[in-house]
């Protein structure tokens, strides 16, 4: 990135670039404004519930395969691979085709649906093949429905607000990733499977909500 910015880049090669003064608590009051923002306070909220979600389900799967079916790294590796893989067939063709019948909207709340779907199999079922299975619509969902999201959050602003909307978006991700870890810290050592009770709650609260009103 740093090569191709300085060799490619060359507009942004101008001595009197102004550096914007560093505020620490900018980032803060610029997220908080976003959960109060009318224009995207429903979205924002949907995008926090379901980073949640994705962030706890990622972060405790290669933990989760360890202690209950004891893989090695190299079983960890083949696995999170397989999980990428679904994501990318989610984003790279079934949401090309979905986009044909259904809306944005509506392509959120099938996305939020099937990863629903997904957790409920994994909870309901013992053994390592309902692990494998039960990631086939979570992965997919999960894919699909960041993508849908983000957009919704895009198309939510003006022009003039882009960089805005995702700087909001991926401060969002970062704050849920990071309270992801600590959430599965305190829950994992009560119940394996508790972590993955949590997803399911955490993605139907952002169903409920996004069933309010179209996000």
């Amino acid at each position: 990135n740093v090569a191709m910015i300085t060799f490619f880049l060359k507009e942004t090669h101008t001595e009197k670039a102004v550096l914007p003064k560093i505020h620490w608590n900018l980032g803060f009051k610029n997220l908080l404004e976003a959960f109060q923002d009318k224009r995207v306070q429903r979205i924002v909220f949907i995008l926090l519930f379901f980073e949640l979600c994705w962030a706890i389900y990622f972060q405790y799967t290669p933990l989760f395969l360890i202690q209950m079916f004891q893989y090695s790294a190299e079983q960890v590796g083949f696995f999170m691979s397989y999980i990428g893989l679904l994501i990318t067939i989610g984003l790279v063709f079934i949401m090309r085709i979905l986009l044909r019948f259904l809306k944005i909207y509506w392509l959120i709340w099938f996305a939020l649906i099937i990863i629903i779907l997904g957790i409920l199999y994994m909870l309901s079922f013992e053994g390592e093949w309902s692990y494998i299975i039960g990631a086939i619509p979570v992965s997919l969902g999960i894919g699909i429905c960041y993508t849908a999201l983000i957009t919704r959050l895009s198309n939510a602003v003006e022009e003039d607000f882009q960089g805005w909307a995702m700087g909001v978006g991926m401060a969002i991700t970062a704050f849920a990733w990071f309270f992801g870890a600590i959430i599965i810290g305190f829950t994992a050592p009560i119940h394996e499977k508790l972590p993955l009770l949590l997803c399911g709650v955490f993605t139907c609260m952002s169903l409920a909500i996004s069933l309010l009103r179209k996000p």
